[in-house]
């Protein structure tokens, strides 16, 4: 029978020979240097020859491939030509294993680094290594408690410390700047008196509230912080740049869309309704302009024809300005800014109150955006979302939108 093979020791190629943190602890990119009792025995194996030299009928020869957790790691070979000779016994020696990830391994890589533990263990992951052949078992193992790095701590707080501050930034603008808020009405182009009453109102004692907050420019935001965060925390585990799906790419495109749609339907709306009040105000001012002359020709005209003629003129300027006053007090008080009521209600609310196609689109944007950090988080990679998530989401917004289009300003 064969010596048995044995993993009896596991570390960092280049460590700091101070720092025994370093020397047992490794990540992707890193040579990895595995001593193994009887390794001449495990390479024997590998050619299939016996302790003699002799080649053993039947055998099949297999590459010597790392396990870490006694998950093989694909297409992962020793890197040295061949196996480095130790000290000890004769027949010991060390393999060395430049740490990669790609498609054969990324599944194994993805168990072995994802869903971190919040907490001491969220930087590394405890492992047992080991060396065995591709087709059978790892082999005994007492490299056990070897850390695998998922992130270099340094940028780990770098990333860290900036995420801190865009998101303090974005709340921020957000509450204080009017980011996520709808914008104000432009009434600069009715006339003076139109002028004078929205002036008034921002100049009261008591300052307007905030206008409210905007669902599209919230989904906007939230989806691409929900990226760049994420594309961070993949990068520093995998390394890897080339990470964004095209199914990201239709969702930041769906909410930017909407969100220009959204912007532009309300600029056309109010901009409909500035119109329609400076006509009206030109219309008003001119009937009541011209009220006191026509009276004043009522009393001198002599002809009952004619007198007939004007007062027949005069109650119909009198009763287009009794239809036309409301339409414009209406109009101003519409076009006087509308605060806000509160986050949620602002954009879960229209005109009429709490309305379902924003209570939809908004719910299944929370929906998404919890498969997306799931995905992220367990698998560290985006999420390729199907034609039909992404249709449905398409769905939800053009509901929004097309709702938005008769909604009412209040």
């Amino acid at each position: 029978m064969p010596p048995e093979v044995e993993v009896y020791d596991a570390y960092k190629f280049g460590y700091d020979s101070a720092g025994v943190k370093e020397r047992n602890s490794a990540g992707i990119g890193d040579i990895l240097m595995v001593k193994v009792h009887q390794l001449k025995t495990l390479l024997d194996r590998s050619k299939c020859m016996d302790a003699n030299g002799n080649p053993i009928p039947g055998c099949r020869a297999q590459e010597i491939r790392l396990f870490i957790d006694g998950r093989r790691i694909d297409s992962l070979s020793p890197e040295s030509g061949a196996p480095l000779r130790d000290d000890g016994p004769l027949h010991d020696g060390t393999l060395q294993f430049h740490l990669e990830r790609n498609s054969a391994n990324d599944e194994t890589w993805t168990d072995i680094l994802g869903a971190p533990k919040i907490g001491p263990g969220f930087t590394y992951h405890a492992s047992t290594i080991s060396v065995g052949l591709e087709n059978e078992y790892a082999e005994k193992s007492l490299a056990k408690n070897f850390h695998i790095t998922r992130v270099k701590e340094n940028w780990f707080w770098i990333c860290l410390i900036f995420l801190c501050i865009y998101l303090s930034a974005l709340i921020y603008l957000a509450k204080r700047k009017n980011l996520l808020r709808d914008r104000r009405i432009d009434a600069s182009s009715l006339n003076i008196n139109g002028k004078k009453m929205i002036l008034k109102e921002n100049r009261s004692s008591n300052p307007s509230p905030p206008p409210p907050y905007s669902l599209a420019r919230f989904q906007m935001a939230f989806w691409f912080t929900l990226t760049i965060s994420s594309f961070l925390f993949i990068w520093l585990i995998t390394g890897a740049f080339d990470i964004i799906t095209t199914s990201i790419l239709g969702l930041v495109g769906i909410s930017a869309g909407t969100t220009l749609s959204a912007v532009v339907i309300d600029n056309n709306k109010n901009q409909e309704m500035i119109n329609q009040t400076s006509l009206l105000i030109e219309e008003e001012q001119k009937i009541k302009n011209s009220l006191p002359d026509l009276k004043d020709e009522i009393k001198k005209a002599l002809p009952q024809e004619t007198h007939r003629q004007m007062q027949d003129e005069l109650r119909t300027q009198e009763a287009r300005l009794k239809i036309i006053e409301p339409i414009i007090e209406k109009n101003k008080k519409l076009l006087v800014p509308k605060g806000t009521h509160g986050f949620l209600s602002d954009i879960l609310s229209d005109a009429n109150g709490i309305s379902f196609h924003r209570l939809q689109m908004f719910v299944w944007t929370l929906i998404l955006g919890l498969l997306f950090i799931y995905s992220v988080w367990m698998r560290l990679s985006m999420p390729e979302f199907s034609a039909t998530l992404l249709a449905l989401q398409g769905i939800t917004a053009g509901t929004y939108l097309g709702f938005k289009i008769p909604e009412k300003q209040d």
